[in-house]
């Protein structure tokens, strides 16, 4: 319960619910001008991740909440394969750590 003092005149002492409602700032997401490329989506058992050069270090996959589900470094590669077959069905983002971050959203529907 939150407290809350209003000089109005009337009693807001009882309980309530505060909603919270966070959206992303998806004006950002997959807008890929760097030439990386996720495939395929949706995806059933493995992401596999082009990139357009090897300076990136780190893939993260995260679920709707922004939990990290999986985390994979890159060692010197344009290219990475992640197993989804553990995930469950849904929306996800993949972040990809090198210069800048990129991020970009996926589906997994096994």
């Amino acid at each position: 319960m939150f407290p809350t003092r209003v000089n109005d005149g009337y009693d807001y002492s009882e309980p309530y619910d505060l909603v919270i409602d966070v959206q992303p700032d998806v004006s950002k997401i997959n807008n890929n001008t760097n030439n990386i490329k996720l495939f395929p989506n949706p995806v059933k058992d493995e992401l596999n991740i082009v990139l357009n050069n090897s300076s990136y270090n780190k893939v993260q996959i995260l679920d709707i909440t922004g939990k990290v589900v999986i985390e994979k470094n890159i060692d010197n590669s344009n290219r990475v394969n992640i197993s989804t077959s553990k995930l469950k069905d849904g929306i996800y983002f993949c972040k990809i750590y090198g210069e800048q971050i990129i991020t970009e959203k996926f589906i997994i529907s096994n």
